[in-house]
């Protein structure tokens, strides 16, 4: 709900009382407008959430396939990073504009309501029951008088140059949001045409141990935020070093995964077929990797290969 802080000089009357989330919230016109940008922020929301998801897997599957990961898959993950924070800056300007402007449009409106209540001397003040009012704090006294809650939110409803100035805040363009996929070579294990998801089944298999490489690589970087956020060019260099660090550590991992999950797959040759597997780093959402999907069905035949779950254990420590 919108929270205005307005500044008004007392009028001559009766005492009367309001507050602008209430008047928010009995205006038809404002809660109209509001319904109306729900549904193009939840479509905002959802697509940028889905591009992060996309873009952390890729980021994942290349830091495990490391040096076997292909000049143009490595240039496709720094492009699709690039694209996905662009994205994020843009739509959240365009939010925070929204937000301005409705604090601006709303409260001049507002104001010209309470102008217009020439008979009262109206404070502002939370009224009613219920939670809103058990925690908001007024600083114009006890709500004495009559509630005109109602009164200045049918004003509002009746202003047109509100209607006007909130349709065209509604109706601006939002940000253009999406990745055209290019679809990416898979790195052959057996060949090429059945794609096994290099992130998933890292995440299969070395879950706990990725977790903590994430945890600690954020941890590292936690204290430099602030010198980052102030442009610190030596805080930005050391980010850079202890991300350095982190995907090297990844690429480690990456690379004793690769050899276990590769000679499980040749001793599952043996009684399975294996021909053609590879192993994508590029999720379906940008593109894939032009193969059949195969993740599930491959980890099938290795997730119970004692020599892999042995070798497994040696590297995450256990």
């Amino acid at each position: 709900m919108l929270i205005l802080s307005l500044c008004h000089a007392a009028l001559a009357g009766s005492p009367a009382h309001y507050h602008p989330d209430n008047v928010a919230a009995a205006s038809t016109v404002f809660r109209t407008s509001a319904d109306e940008l729900a549904p193009a922020f939840d479509v905002a929301q959802t697509t940028l959430a889905a591009l992060g998801k996309d873009k952390d897997t890729l980021e994942m599957g290349v830091s495990l396939l490391g040096d076997q990961a292909p000049e143009a898959l490595q240039g496709w993950s720094e492009q699709v990073k690039e694209s996905v924070a662009v994205q994020y800056l843009q739509t959240q300007r365009h939010v925070n504009v929204i937000q301005d402007g409705y604090g601006t449009i709303f409260g001049a409106a507002l104001q010209r309501a309470i102008d217009a209540q020439s008979e009262h001397t109206l404070v502002e003040c939370v009224s009613g029951s219920g939670l809103s009012a058990m925690m908001r704090r007024s600083s114009s006294g006890s709500c004495e008088g009559d509630d005109l809650n109602a009164a200045l939110a049918a004003a509002l409803d009746a202003d047109a140059a509100l209607a006007d100035e909130l349709s065209g805040l509604t109706g601006s363009a939002w940000p253009s949001l999406g990745i055209e996929g290019q679809v990416q070579a898979a790195v052959p294990i057996t060949g090429t045409g059945r794609d096994v998801d290099v992130a998933a089944v890292g995440k299969a298999l070395l879950g706990d141990l990725l977790s903590r490489r994430l945890e600690g690589f954020e941890d590292a970087l936690a204290p430099l935020e602030e010198d980052l956020d102030a442009g610190d060019t030596e805080a930005l260099a050391s980010a850079q070093a202890l991300r350095a660090d982190y995907e090297a550590q990844l690429a480690a991992d990456g690379a004793a995964l690769i050899a276990a999950v590769t000679e499980a797959i040749e001793r599952a040759g043996k009684k399975s077929n294996t021909d053609n597997i590879g192993l994508c780093a590029n999720p379906a959402g940008l593109g894939g990797c032009g193969g059949e999907e195969s993740t599930a069905a491959v980890y099938e035949l290795i997730r119970e290969d004692r020599k892999l779950l042995k070798a497994i254990d040696r590297i995450s420590g256990s």
